[in-house]
């Protein structure tokens, strides 16, 4: 591994801590469940409403179970949110800024699977929705000092490990032909 990739690491832990130390962890699986629920609430405005005395009130038994969720769906601007809606921009303004060549591409091959950015978001999609089907989201589950967090974050790292160590392996073998 290069220097630059521990860098990175570090960097990346860094203000991970800064986040947790100065506003709340940094997670944005739950925002996905927001999402969703704005969504929902643009076709059927009755599905997160504030009464009179400006209580959230919801049919929706997710959205009666998490009434943060509903809140956030009705006040939609939030320290979540915009972190959220900031990750794309600043992959843009990092990539306009160093104007370096995207590392999305693993192998000569464009047409390989590893090269699919739809295989690559199914990927990501996949761990962000179990991980909201378990209850959480990936960082909260890593961070929880449980039995259930400990061995999610273990699966996730080797996991991450393993993949990492195939797709080297085919890229080399790619970059061979």
């Amino acid at each position: 591994m290069s220097k630059n990739i521990f860098k990175s690491i570090v960097i990346l832990g860094l203000s991970f801590v800064l986040a947790i130390m100065l506003v709340k962890p940094i997670g944005v699986s739950t925002e996905y469940s927001t999402t969703a629920g704005i969504i929902e609430k643009t076709f059927d405005p009755t599905i997160v409403s504030k009464k009179k005395d400006g209580k959230i009130e919801t049919s929706n038994k997710y959205y009666q179970d998490n009434p943060k969720i509903a809140n956030n769906i009705e006040h939609p601007l939030s320290y979540s949110m915009l972190f959220v809606a900031s990750i794309p921009f600043g992959a843009l303004l990092a990539s306009l800024i160093f104007k370096k060549k995207s590392q999305l591409s693993t192998t000569k091959n464009d047409n390989h699977i590893l090269n699919n950015p739809l295989v690559l978001f199914l990927g990501g999609f996949l761990l962000l929705f179990g991980a909201r089907w378990a209850g959480r989201c990936t960082s909260g589950h890593m961070m929880q000092s449980s039995t259930s967090g400990i061995v999610f974050a273990l699966a996730v790292s080797f996991t991450g490990i393993i993949i990492a160590v195939l797709t080297a392996k085919l890229a080399r073998k790619d970059h061979k032909k």
